[in-house]
C-alpha cells in the first residue's frame, strides 16, 4: 500500500512489483463489485486471489522497506510513517465520507477511522482501511525494537514476527480484517512481514526468474493441490496449516525476484510509475467502484457481468491514477518540508 519513489534505479524492480500488487486488487475489486451489480462467474475469478496477493506483497514490501529504516532515529522514523500513511489517507477517506453520504444518506466513518485506532464498532467506509491497521501495528512493533536495538532491530524483530504468527492460533478473534486493540499483535498475517525482512538479509540475486516462477508455483500450487489425484489425501488435511507459511514463502520469493529486476522497457518502467502511484490508488478505486454499483441499481441499467466489469474498469481508473497523482505530490512536499523541521536538523547533524 505505501509507496516511495523510483529516483534510485535499485528501487525499480520493487516498485514495479508494487505495480503488480496495486493492479491485482483493483482487478480482484472490480471483480467484486460487478458481482455486486450483476452475478458472475466469481468462483472461477475469487480461485486467482489477486486481491490477497496484491495484499501480501504489500506487506512483505512494507517489511523489507523497513528494515532498510532501522538505522533511522526514532523520532524520524516515527514522522516518515506519520507522513507516509495520515495526509493522504484523510483526503481519501474525507472524499469517501461525502460521496457514500451524498449516494446512500449515511456513511460509517468514525473519528477512530481518521486515527487508525483499532477500537469501537468497525467502519464501513469505502476505503481498504483493514491493511493499514495491520501495517501500523507493525511499524510500531518495529519502533519499540529500533530504540533498543538500533540497527539490529531486525533480529528480534524476525523473532517477534514468528512468535506472533504461532501464537495467533490460540487467540479468538471472529473479526480478522478488524481486529481490537492487542489482538494485532497477534496474526497470521506477520508471516508475510516476516517474508519480507528475511528476504533482505541475502546478497541481492543476480537474476530473478527463478524466484519469480517458484513464488507463483508455490502460491497456485498450495492452493490447487487437491486437484492432483492422491496428492489430496496425503496433505489435504494440513492444508490449512501449511496454507500461510506457503504463501510466505512466495512473498518471499517475489521480494527477492524484484530485487534482481531493473524494470526497464515499456511494461517495467509502467509498473514502476503504477508502483511510485499505488498508494493512492490503493485508496481511492473502492469509491468509483461502488458509486457504479449504486447508480446501476438506482437507475436500474441492465448489463451483462462482463460489461459492468469493463465500465468499472476504465470508470475507476482516471480517478484512481488522480488520486495516486495527488499522494506521490503531496508526499514529495511533506518530505521536503519535513526535512526542515529543527528536530531533524538535530538529528542529522548528531546520526544515531
Amino acid at each position: 500500500m505505501l509507496a516511495s519513489s523510483t529516483s534510485e534505479p535499485k528501487l525499480a524492480g520493487l516498485q514495479a512489483l508494487r505495480g503488480i500488487a496495486a493492479s491485482l486488487v483493483y482487478i480482484q475489486h472490480v471483480f467484486a463489485f460487478a458481482d455486486a451489480a450483476t452475478p458472475g462467474p466469481t468462483d472461477i475469478l475469487y480461485s486467482f486471489q489477486f486481491g490477497g496477493l496484491g495484499v501480501y506483497i504489500f506487506f512483505a514490501l512494507s517489511a523489507y522497506l523497513m528494515a532498510t529504516k532501522v538505522s533511522d532515529p526514532p523520532l524520524k522514523f516515527v514522522i516518515d510513517r506519520v507522513r507516509r500513511i495520515y495526509p493522504t489517507f484523510w483526503i481519501v477517506l474525507i472524499i469517501a465520507t461525502v460521496v457514500t453520504y451524498y449516494l446512500a444518506g449515511t456513511h460509517g466513518t468514525t473519528w477512530q477511522l481518521f486515527l487508525l485506532l483499532p477500537m469501537g464498532e468497525r467502519p464501513w467506509a469505502n476505503v481498504p482501511y483493514w491493511t493499514l491497521y495491520f501495517e501500523l501495528t507493525f511499524y510500531a512493533f518495529m519502533l519499540l525494537l529500533i530504540v533498543p536495538f538500533g540497527k539490529r532491530a531486525i533480529y528480534p524483530a524476525m523473532i517477534g514476527l514468528l512468535a506472533s504468527f504461532a501464537l495467533s492460533g490460540s487467540v479468538t478473534n471472529t473479526d480478522h480484517q478488524f481486529p481490537i486493540g492487542g489482538l494485532l499483535f497477534f496474526n497470521k498475517l506477520s508471516l508475510y512481514f516476516l517474508a519480507g525482512i528475511v528476504a533482505g538479509l541475502l546478497p541481492p540475486p543476480k537474476s530473478g526468474k527463478i524466484y519469480a516462477a517458484v513464488g507463483l508455483a508455490a502460491f497456485y500450487g498450495i492452493l490447487h493441490i487437491y486437484r492432483v489425484p492422491g496428492v489430496n489425501t496425503l496433505i489435504g488435511p494440513y492444508i490449512g496449516v501449511l496454507l500461510a507459511p506457503v504463501w510466505a514463502f512466495s512473498m518471499f520469493c517475489f521480494v527477492r525476484a524484484a530485487l534482481a529486476w531493473s524494470a526497464e522497457g515499456r511494461i517495467g518502467s509502467l509498473l514502476a510509475r503504477l508502483g511510485d502511484l499505488s498508494y493512492g490508488i490503493y485508496l481511492i478505486h473502492l469509491v468509483p467502484l461502488n458509486a457504479i454499483v449504486v447508480l446501476l441499481t438506482m437507475y436500474g441499467l441492465k448489463l451483462s457481468y462482463w460489461q459492468v466489469a469493463a465500465l468499472m474498469f476504465v470508470s475507476a481508473l482516471p480517478p484512481a491514477i488522480a488520486m495516486g497523482l495527488i499522494d506521490l505530490r503531496l508526499q514529495k512536499a511533506l518530505k521536503g518540508a519535513t526535512r526542515r523541521l529543527p528536530m531533524l536538523m538535530r538529528l542529522r547533524r548528531q546520526p544515531a
